[in-house]
């Protein structure tokens, strides 16, 4: 029995421009992501990393290659514009229901993962009413609501400030451990990058395709100062630094 809940084989994607022209985005892309797990991708701007996660998500279609994901499995996607993701005229706790659709018990499953998230207090707060983090955590707690398996995240902290996105990068790493969720991370920030993964891939500049894939070595209970200036961690940075920065 595999213990991968998604294996993407050579994935590859093109668009055509008006001018007749094949603009390629991604190249010959391979690899698999271990169940409760968070992997992260990272790359420069521009590199294609969004393309790649909406290819997992369903959102496009790969032109080669193929992404398995179980047909069971239905992943959810937190994007970088967290204002967008939630309805203004729905409070949180509606925000939350609504993605349970018919679901007889998604008012006290709605509490429930605001109560997760920190966020009880503010259920019947419409999002205009909170902060960008707290958002952030609303769309969270709508993929504890639904007990997604599989949660995608595309640079869903770079809009924040930074004590919020330190708070939320915490968030992230206990919740995949009490629930046993698996996350793609999709960043261009090597230290955010680092700090939440367990494994990370390197992507090249346009068209994409896999210059680095490695394992983070555990050195104990991650903390934002302590973890950060650990060597191992100086370490990592350096060689994703390096690989970008070479990387033409």
């Amino acid at each position: 029995m595999t213990d991968y809940l998604i294996e993407i084989k050579s994935l590859s994607k093109e668009f055509r421009l008006e001018n007749g022209q094949i603009l390629k985005v991604l190249d010959n892309i391979s690899f698999h992501i271990p169940k409760a797990t968070i992997t992260g991708i990272i790359g420069k701007s521009g590199c294609g990393k969004t393309t790649l996660l909406e290819i997992i998500a369903g959102i496009q279609h790969a032109s080669f290659g193929n992404v398995h994901i179980p047909t069971e499995i239905k992943p959810f996607v937190i994007f970088q514009q967290y204002n967008k993701a939630l309805f203004p005229y729905l409070n949180l706790k509606k925000n939350i229901e609504i993605a349970l659709l018919n679901d007889k018990e998604k008012s006290k499953k709605a509490i429930e993962a605001l109560e997760i998230v920190g966020l009880r207090d503010f259920s019947d707060y419409y999002p205009w009413q909170i902060s960008g983090g707290m958002q952030q955590r609303v769309s969270i707690a709508r993929a504890l609501a639904i007990k997604t398996p599989l949660l995608l995240l595309d640079e869903p902290f770079s809009a924040l400030d930074t004590f919020t996105k330190y708070k939320l990068e915490d968030d992230l790493l206990q919740i995949v451990q009490n629930f046993g969720m698996t996350c793609l991370y999709v960043t261009h920030d090597i230290d955010s990058a680092i700090y939440v993964s367990n494994r990370i891939i390197v992507l090249s500049a346009k068209p994409a395709s896999i210059i680095d894939d490695f394992d983070i070595c555990v050195w104990g209970k991650r903390a934002q100062i302590e973890t950060k200036k650990n060597v191992e961690f100086l370490k990592y940075r350096e060689r994703i630094y390096n690989e970008l920065l070479n990387d033409e």
